[in-house]
């Protein structure tokens, strides 16, 4: 009875949260266990007893009824053990119980914590990753302007190239056309006052138009071009041709002599005569049109260089923002539009871990459980469901 009491009173304490009791009931738990310690040994002790007599004889009734009085007595003997120490372990469990309550309490407050600077750094990735968006498209953006320019550069170049080989293809054309009624008069030497009226109405290339640049962008930079200054490149095309002019008024004599050689030929000569000056000027409008393709890729090597050094500056600047990112660990959780999404959770977990689960395990597996596969299977081996009930939602832990 007294034992009783002991324990009601240790169940009052633990319901009030009181340890008045405490002292008295660990000061009492050295003798308990004592006391626990020789009711074992001493029940132990009758049993091996018996079993040796067993061993010794064989199994009988009388023997069968001694077991079951010995376990009648066991029963009572474990039941007073209990009694004795259970005002000392509800003790003890009272005391874990108010160590873990304390414990989960401030656990709470540092999950508050923790929770509040993982939002933050959730909030300033997602920020980070906008950033790092617009960086990449001004980055894009601006590498487009460089191959746009470099293409208009090219065509620029391109341009003053075909301007100049057209013009000498002219000339060449007028003057092996020189007969012996006109060849005195080629009229070579007035065609340079006119060289200044050439680009009169102004450099009329043709833009590039394969560009994914805004309308307003494209039409910033091709002003630039259409008011650029292009004097030195409209001496070169003048020096160019008055070279050419030079070198034909020079020839006109050769000319004069090859015209008077044909007129008194026989038929054979001229024959030989005309196939050498139809070789001769077929040479000398595969030079022009040669010089002009050596320039159209002289152009385009050196567009080519200077828009790469100015495409690799870019990536370089850009680097100062894009290696700014927070260090945060990356998970997901996964937020679903409708239930049917569940399916899908269902069928990707049963494919990648289900259909091998022995049925006991598959059997206690929930929902949430597979949710939460999902969203561990996507971080470690980013790998998603692709369905439109299903939305991945990044999450970041601050460390």
């Amino acid at each position: 009875m007294e034992e009783n009491n002991t324990s009601l009173q240790v169940q009052q304490n633990t319901e009030s949260g009181e340890f008045n009791d405490l002292p008295v009931i660990l000061n009492s738990a050295p003798e308990i266990l004592m006391q626990n310690q020789t009711s074992k040994s001493k029940a132990t002790e009758v049993y091996l007893t018996i079993e040796n007599l067993i061993a010794d004889n064989g199994m009988s009734d009388f023997y069968d009824s001694e077991l079951a009085k010995f376990v009648e007595k066991g029963k009572k003997t474990i039941t007073a053990m209990n009694e004795r120490r259970k005002p000392v372990t509800q003790m003890i469990d009272l005391i874990k119980k108010e160590f873990t309550s304390i414990e989960s309490d401030l656990k709470i407050v540092v999950d508050k914590a923790q929770n509040r600077r993982n939002i933050y750094a959730t909030e300033k990735m997602k920020m980070k990753q906008e950033e790092d968006r617009q960086a990449q498209l001004k980055i894009a953006k601006e590498k487009e302007i460089i191959e746009y320019r470099k293409a208009c550069e090219i065509a620029v170049s391109s341009y003053f190239a075909e301007c100049a080989s057209k013009i000498k293809k002219q000339f060449l054309e007028h003057f092996n056309g020189l007969t012996l009624e006109n060849v005195d008069k080629a009229g070579f030497e007035s065609t340079t006052s006119n060289f200044d009226n050439y680009f009169y109405e102004g450099v009329n290339f043709t833009f590039p138009d394969n560009s994914l640049l805004d309308k307003d962008t494209l039409g910033s930079i091709r002003r630039e071009f259409i008011d650029a200054d292009y004097s030195s490149q409209k001496s070169q095309f003048k020096s160019e041709i008055q070279s050419q002019l030079r070198e034909l008024v020079d020839k006109i004599p050769s000319k004069k002599a090859e015209l008077q050689t044909l007129a008194l030929a026989d038929a054979a000569e001229t024959e030989r005569l005309l196939k050498e000056k139809e070789v001769r000027e077929k040479d000398e409008a595969d030079r022009i049109a040669q010089e002009a393709d050596n320039k159209r890729k002289e152009a385009e090597t050196a567009a080519s260089v200077k828009a790469a050094g100015e495409q690799a500056a870019v990536l370089v600047d850009a680097q100062v923002g894009l290696f700014g990112a927070p260090k945060v660990v990356e998970s997901y959780e996964i937020k679903l539009s409708n239930i049917a999404g569940y399916l899908m959770l269902v069928q990707f977990w049963f494919e990648k871990e289900g259909k091998e689960l022995p049925q006991d395990k598959f059997e206690k597996f929930t929902f949430a459980r597979v949710k939460a596969f999902c969203e561990n299977y996507a971080k470690k081996n980013d790998e998603f469901i692709k369905n439109p009930a299903i939305i991945y939602e990044p999450k970041y832990k601050a460390k």
